[in-house]
């Protein structure tokens, strides 16, 4: 992957419009595809702009990688720092309640879901895949754009359970960020979920995105605080 040169700015009504086509079209192709599956040509086909277009808006097809990955990942961190200052503001010199740290980590993950682009299923799916499917050049963007958010959880989740060995919480957090991506895509595909449809088991009930935040910090903070082997 050639390193992304920075796009152009395009502000008219029409060339924005255009843009976000672009990105939409190929969120949902990288996400079926794989960044290397999905061809430039399919994604302007798909947004209906032309073939020169994604050399107008994003310079390169890796300036277009980044601006997918930075329109979803940009607010949804910002937005989990945001509550992060406001729970350690709160609590001052006292423990961080766990469950509230993982609200704001959560929380906002959750919520992209009903933000856009098929309710966000597209990007839930796309970063299943960078995760299933590695790339170094992608890594390392994802690597950007969560570097800050991963050390304040740490700090965190280091203030929440004292008693977490440092070296532990590595272990914890990418099992949050695994199970919390999992659980995600299942529950945005609940209707064709087979799962959820097995004979002699008991039908699941289909859960709103708080019902499902609850549940997913219940199950997360039963993990964290217990014991390592």
């Amino acid at each position: 992957m050639k390193t992304a040169s920075a796009p152009t700015s395009h502000s008219s009504p029409v060339t924005e419009d255009t843009r976000a086509a672009l990105m939409d079209a190929a969120e949902r192709l990288f996400a079926e595809n794989g960044l290397e599956g999905a061809s430039v040509r399919e994604i302007t086909r798909t947004a209906r702009a032309n073939l020169g277009s994604v050399n107008y808006h994003f310079g390169t097809k890796d300036g277009l990688i980044l601006a997918v990955f930075s329109r979803r990942l940009k607010p949804i961190n910002e937005r989990r720092i945001a509550m992060l200052d406001a729970l350690e503001a709160k609590n001052a010199d006292r423990p961080l309640p766990l469950e509230e740290v993982l609200d704001a980590f959560l929380r906002p993950m959750i919520e992209q879901q009903g933000s856009g682009l098929e309710d966000g299923q597209a990007f839930t799916r796309l970063m299943s895949r960078v995760f299933q499917e590695p790339n170094p050049q992608v890594a390392q963007l994802v690597c950007e754009q969560f570097g800050t958010i991963v050390k304040r959880i740490n700090t965190a989740l280091l203030k929440a359970v004292p008693t977490l060995p440092p070296e532990e919480v590595f272990w914890r957090i990418s099992f949050l960020f695994g199970s919390a991506h999992h659980a995600i895509d299942a529950w945005s595909r609940f209707d064709t979920n087979p799962f959820a449809r097995i004979p002699g088991s008991p039908v699941p009930r289909t859960l709103d995105r708080e019902a499902l935040l609850q549940r997913l910090i219940v199950y997360a903070a039963a993990g964290i605080r217990g014991t390592s082997t």
